[in-house]
């Protein structure tokens, strides 16, 4: 039956279901994964010139890497911020292109090495427009719905789950919040691109019962959290729901994310094991499985 789905999901037509619904320009994007981690990058440009951006959901800002921007000629300075004695680096931008957004000006710089992409593409530059994110086919697909508010955007399967999110656009946040239920209880959960696993914060497992040393529980190595600090990493079976979609004995990791508070981010893992549509024009999302997994490993 889950191969027949797939197989009537390949079949749909890839347009809107309402003859009023536009979905104005669409721009796909290949998605390539770099590392040992599978880190999403994609090729856009900074001034005509090619630059590698990792997709970075779980945070606002855009920022570009320091080698990267000098090795184009571009001159970093140091911008006085308004806290005293906090200094960041900064680059002017005559155009920078991702995917369908174009953006000029300063950009913040970080002084980085080692890394495998030129850029991170944060929310403000990555979620402007209605974003489907298809790790598993290798792409991504931007587009900019005009009278859909009330269509059915998920148009490769009518029988996609269908999540609202909220963002707080007033304060440039753009990322999608919403709820998925653990062991019965609902936390608030984010999407982020750049999240090799989907992770929950350790002090919320813990409410949920979940924990390190529970039974089931796997370890699963360490992470580096804020200021450099190594965090035990562990995946631990848990009963997720997302909507219409419930999955018994799903493995999630746990996590201390230091200030990031009571929150799941779903990573990764989970965008390769679904087809998912951030909907920003109707604060939806559309996630359609692709395995019979919720989490892939």
């Amino acid at each position: 039956m889950f191969a027949a789905r797939l197989l009537a999901i390949a079949l749909l037509p890839a347009a809107s279901a309402d003859a009023e619904c536009e979905l104005g320009d669409v721009v796909t994007t290949p998605v390539v994964f770099a590392g040992a981690n599978r880190v999403p990058v994609i090729t856009g440009t900074l001034n005509g010139q090619p630059f590698r951006f990792k997709l970075n959901s779980s945070d606002s800002a855009t920022t570009l890497n320091r080698a990267a921007v000098e090795k184009l000629g571009l001159n970093v300075r140091t911008t006085a911020t308004n806290y005293v004695g906090v200094d960041v680096l900064s680059v002017f931008t005559d155009k920078v292109t991702a995917g369908a957004v174009t953006r000029s000006g300063e950009f913040i710089v970080l002084d980085r090495t080692g890394d495998l992409y030129d850029g991170k593409l944060g929310g403000t530059m990555l979620l402007r427009s209605d974003l489907e994110l298809a790790f598993a086919d290798g792409y991504i697909r931007q587009s900019n719905p005009r009278g859909c508010i009330r269509s059915f955007l998920a148009t490769w399967d009518p029988g996609a789950t269908v999540v609202s999110f909220t963002s707080d656009q007033q304060h440039g946040d753009l990322r999608p919040w919403f709820w998925v239920t653990i062991n019965g209880t609902k936390v608030k959960s984010t999407i982020g691109t750049d999240m090799p696993y989907t992770m929950i914060d350790a002090k919320t497992a813990a409410r949920l019962g979940l924990s390190h040393d529970m039974p089931g529980a796997q370890a699963d190595g360490e992470v580096t959290g804020w200021r450099g600090k190594r965090q035990k990493l562990s995946k631990v079976p848990a009963d997720v729901s997302i909507g219409s979609s419930a999955v018994k004995k799903a493995m999630v990791r746990i996590v201390d994310m230091d200030l990031s508070g009571e929150v799941m981010v779903l990573g990764a893992d989970f965008l390769r094991a679904n087809r998912v549509l951030i909907s920003m024009s109707q604060r939806k999302l559309y996630i359609t499985p692709l395995k019979s997994v919720l989490f892939d490993e």
